[in-house]
């Protein structure tokens, strides 16, 4: 596997990760265009692999990818209010040399770190994250903004899971996959109020003069939510 990543590495040492609304991202080198054929299916990693529903168009990754030294995350949107059978909204770690699967996180699932056996499929309807995420690397942290599940504006056929995991901001350890904290801004939402937005992550010092790793979260409610990006509590007091 060491080989294998060091060939890969070699073959395209400088590369762009570009997803496109296919539901495929591409890796190209930076120097010349050509794919990176190590990658993936040549270059070629298909984002439609045990989704529930692989029509075109129902699944794009609307946003750049986050890229640490390691893992590849990936999320997309899905169509919002088409049917009641849609593409899964899971989150998704790829190596980052290989392309292979390194972890998932399926909000709709009971087991959201589960990668389905052969001939399964992740959970349809899955809240999902089309926002673009932020990643601090000290913390290996990575904070993704959270949709309701679809159909938006029903909320009668949704599971404990997707109640759970949506409207939000989500934090997951970027290497593992695993969930940090989730913290909803919207209970129950039948608005589609998600998170719409990048994060923004700072440092501030508290009244006791303590350094604070801060994360800024707008939502659709016009509220920005101000939680300590360690542990998703906040700091700046909401309902």
């Amino acid at each position: 596997m060491a080989n294998a990543a060091q060939n890969a590495a070699q073959d395209c040492p400088r590369r762009i990760l570009l997803p496109v609304n296919n539901g495929h991202l591409y890796a190209l080198n930076a120097d010349t265009g050509a794919r990176c054929d190590s990658f993936a299916d040549q270059g070629d990693l298909n984002l439609q692999a045990n989704m529930p529903v692989t029509t075109a168009g129902e699944y794009e990754p609307t946003s750049p990818p986050v890229v640490t030294d390691k893992v590849i995350i990936v999320a997309g949107a899905v169509t919002d209010n088409y049917s009641n059978h849609e593409p899964s909204g899971v989150i998704r770690g790829f190596d980052v040399v290989t392309g292979a699967l390194l972890w998932a996180f399926d909000p709709g699932n009971a087991e959201p770190n589960a990668i389905p056996a052969e001939g399964k499929n992740y959970v349809a309807n899955s809240p999902n994250s089309w926002a673009p995420a932020a990643y601090d690397p000290q913390l290996d942290i990575v904070y993704l903004p959270i949709c309701v599940a679809t159909p938006d504006i029903w909320g009668g056929n949704r599971t404990p899971e997707m109640k759970c995991f949506a409207s939000g901001i989500l934090a997951l350890n970027a290497t593992t996959g695993k969930l940090v904290w989730f913290y909803q801004t919207v209970h129950h939402d039948l608005w589609d109020m998600d998170v719409p937005a990048q994060p923004t992550l700072v440092d501030i010092t508290n009244q006791q003069g303590e350094k604070v790793p801060t994360i800024y979260a707008p939502a659709k409610t016009g509220d920005i939510f101000v939680l300590d990006r360690r542990t998703g509590t906040p700091i700046v007091p909401a309902p």
